[in-house]
């Protein structure tokens, strides 16, 4: 009686370390269904994602939660109205009690063919957060899949500055004739909806930024002029900065930096040097066009103005004060003097 005991026992044993050790076909129900309720997928406007956008099933190869080690296990799906199925997707030879890590991503499947490259484009994105599935050590039903529990719903968004390079400063030139182009470029509105998208801003006000209702800021100074993409390329549009006439000195230009804002707060700025030229920093004195004297220097520099008849001698006239344009000195000019000659000094204290 014992022996024939230990024989049950024993047998038992070896069919439980054979259960505990085979390994299986996980069975994932690739779908945005939990519980048999649909977990619709929503973009940040809140319209339902729809054709063209995919979504595909990943695992992560490392076994832990990471940003990398992520590899597709299913082909893009389509999604319609916030929804997709993918059917069910195997993933071979997992050991019963095995939990494995897997992600689901989705984006724009008739702009890019894979998630990475929407990604690193700034195009719209989104992805799940990661979880574990685990395959059950005693299933009941060996072969009902998996549903994807607390993997849905999950954001989208866009990043039109991810490949741009933007700087925090560049000088030019007071009364350049070439514009400098900022090196930055935005997205095409077909990739990152709400991105930078002016094609003409003025200089009526002190900031600006685009795509947001309301009274938006512009330019302290100066003018931006955004170039369209009539081919919707993907480097986007140059943005330039062309400087007010007679305006030199520092100027901020603000532009947004984020996907459907509702605020200012994300505004970034880069900074736009505009040197004096050459004349102002002499300075030198030049007919108006209404063949006025006139002194072109440097704002708030106080300058001596000095008078002659015979560039000989001379005599002070009194002080001027520099601006961002220039100084009238006719008052400096006597009346009834057939020959007159003036010249400035640069007197500011240091």
């Amino acid at each position: 009686m014992k022996q024939g005991w230990f024989k049950w026992l024993l047998l038992l044993g070896v069919l439980l370390s054979a259960t505990c050790n085979s390994n299986a076909d996980a069975r994932v129900y690739f779908v945005n269904i939990v519980g048999g309720v649909r977990q619709y997928l929503y973009q940040q406007d809140g319209t339902k994602v729809t054709t063209p956008f995919v979504a595909q099933l990943c695992i992560n190869t490392n076994e832990r939660i990471a940003d990398v080690g992520w590899v597709a296990i299913s082909q893009p799906v389509p999604i319609k109205n916030g929804f997709f199925v993918g059917g069910i997707v195997t993933i071979p030879g997992i050991q019963r009690g095995q939990s494995i890590l897997l992600k689901v991503r989705a984006w724009n499947g008739g702009l890019f063919s894979t998630y990475e490259e929407a990604y690193n484009t700034g195009g719209v994105t989104g992805e799940s957060q990661p979880g574990y599935v685990t395959l059950d050590l005693f299933p009941s039903n060996p072969d009902a899949p998996i549903e994807l529990v607390g993997f849905f719903p999950f954001p989208f968004t866009c990043d039109p500055y991810r490949v741009a390079k933007v700087v925090s400063a560049i000088t030019t030139q007071e009364g350049q004739t070439t514009p400098v182009s900022f090196p930055f470029t935005s997205r095409d509105e077909e990739i990152c909806p709400y991105a930078i998208d002016a094609t003409y801003i003025n200089d009526s006000s002190q900031h600006y930024a685009t795509n947001i209702p309301g009274n938006l800021p512009g330019l302290t100074l100066g003018t931006i002029r955004g170039v369209w993409d009539s081919d919707h390329k993907l480097e986007g549009r140059p943005f330039t900065y062309i400087p007010s006439q007679n305006f030199y000195g520092t100027d901020l230009v603000y532009f947004e930096k984020c996907w459907y804002c509702a605020d200012f707060s994300s505004l970034d700025a880069i900074s736009v040097t505009i040197e004096p030229s050459a004349a102002r920093n002499k300075p030198t004195l030049i007919l108006s066009p209404s063949q006025k004297p006139a002194l072109l220097g440097l704002n708030a520099r106080k300058y001596r103005i000095d008078r002659s008849t015979d560039l000989k001698t001379w005599e002070p006239a009194g002080t001027v004060t520099g601006n961002y344009s220039t100084v009238d000195l006719s008052s400096f000019v006597t009346a009834g003097v057939s020959a007159q000659f003036l010249r400035a000094t640069d007197v500011t204290l240091p």
